[in-house]
């Protein structure tokens, strides 16, 4: 019975550690707009704000490589809460008390990245022997696209609401964070359920193309309910990417362990950097237009559909090396 009741615990902390992540990673981009317009902070400028979350949680994921298994994982998990708290604290405080909002914004950006990167757990192991493998790099690029796909739209889905299809911004929260991340849960379900029955690659493949689809829609649409129509399904499409990636990793590289699974950790949350500071760059070149902005990032799922018809083709030269390699490993 303790042992039960340990584990119910520890699997409600897990869950509400996710819920704190999940917060951290979205709760921002909903304000994008109202920090443009209460500070007059520019697109450019705001576009840096999900660059420093998620290059602050790769820096972190790396550096947990090396000291999670001397200070042990309990401490991380409650540290990682308790500076989230704080960093999420000091969004609401520090952009009235400094005179540079803006750097008040980043300042708590920062604090709960840390604390969102902090309950990553990861451990150290030899990797030059892994990092030989063609297919663990296919595997990294595409979890970058993945990573790319989810957030570009995700992190700008509310501003884009607002701005681009003329909604209020309680429309706009609904209808587009609100709207992606449930089309998303549905979809991450329906794999959990499935996953045993599923051709992963097919169905990723067809993930891609519905990506892609869902990215021109909401970029050409001039309805706002078929750009709507785009942000939410395309919270549907980006659902397999990142787990289907990192089962199709465990399918093709068995035996490539938790230094695999961290270097595609570390290849999600760099996508994740790069794609939405690239829509809010080119959204501000192009006059603050996010549909352009929106347009440019269709480039991850395009490259992500490319990788999947190149591995498929061309398993019969990675099978060798992966094979020769594992039986080194």
């Amino acid at each position: 019975m303790t042992g039960n009741r340990k584990y119910r615990r520890t699997l409600a902390a897990c869950y509400l550690g996710f819920v704190t992540q999940a917060i951290a990673a979205n709760f921002a981009p909903l304000l994008f707009l109202t920090f443009q317009n209460t500070y007059k902070i520019s697109l450019e400028k705001i576009s840096l704000i999900p660059v420093v979350f998620y290059l602050t949680q790769l820096l972190i994921d790396l550096g947990a490589t090396r000291f999670a298994d001397k200070i042990g994982y309990r401490i991380c998990v409650v540290t990682s809460q308790a500076v989230s708290a704080v960093g999420l604290v000091m969004l609401a405080i520090l952009p009235e008390i400094i005179p540079v909002p803006f750097l008040g914004i980043l300042i708590a950006v920062v604090f709960y990245a840390i604390g969102s990167g902090l309950v990553e757990d990861g451990e150290s192991l030899p990797l030059r022997k892994l990092l030989r493998l063609p297919l663990l790099w296919m595997m990294i690029l595409l979890m970058i696209c993945s990573g790319a796909s989810e957030t570009s739209m995700a992190q700008w889905a509310s501003a884009f609401a607002e701005s681009a299809l003329r909604v209020s911004k309680t429309v706009g929260d609904l209808a587009g964070p609100c709207l992606f991340a449930v089309s998303m849960g549905l979809s991450r379900i329906l794999y959990g359920k499935m996953s045993e029955k599923l051709n992963l690659e097919k169905a990723m493949l067809l993930s891609g193309l519905l990506c892609v689809a869902c990215y021109l829609l909401a970029s050409f649409s001039p309805l706002p309910i078929l750009g709507l129509t785009g942000c939410a399904l395309c919270g549907f499409s980006v659902g397999i990417m990142w787990p289907g990636t990192i089962s199709l990793s465990s399918q093709k590289c068995p035996q490539g362990g938790t230094a695999m699974f961290a270097f595609l950790a570390l290849a999600g949350d760099l996508g994740g950097t790069v794609s939405p500071a690239m829509v809010g760059s080119f959204s501000e070149l192009a006059g603050g237009n996010l549909k352009a902005g929106l347009l440019v990032a269709t480039f991850f799922p395009i490259l992500l559909v490319v990788c999947l018809l190149v591995l498929n083709q061309r398993m019969n030269f990675f099978h060798p090396k992966v094979t020769e390699l594992q039986n080194q490993l």
